[in-house]
């Protein structure tokens, strides 16, 4: 069960089906990459706090996303047969 008075903090790069963004808003402190206009400024206001990064595989954790969170200890990839 996870503690709701700190909860992880995850970027979720892309859009994926209901029920799972349902399941990761739940439980983390969610920052959706993929609707923001300029990434880089958004990662540098929200980076520092970010331990998880979800995406899925024809997305997956690009390099220059990773670099920007330097409290970054877990990747999930959501997907099958398609590693990005």
């Amino acid at each position: 069960m996870t503690d709701r008075t700190h909860r992880p903090e995850l970027l979720i790069v892309a859009s994926m089906m209901p029920f799972v963004m349902e399941a990761l808003e739940r439980d983390y402190t969610t920052y959706r990459l993929w609707e923001q206009p300029d990434r880089t400024d958004y990662l540098n206001a929200h980076g520092a706090d970010i331990t998880g990064v979800a995406t899925n595989g024809g997305v997956g954790p690009k390099p220059e996303i990773m670099a920007a969170l330097p409290k970054l200890e877990m990747v999930a990839v959501y997907g099958v047969g398609l590693d990005a």
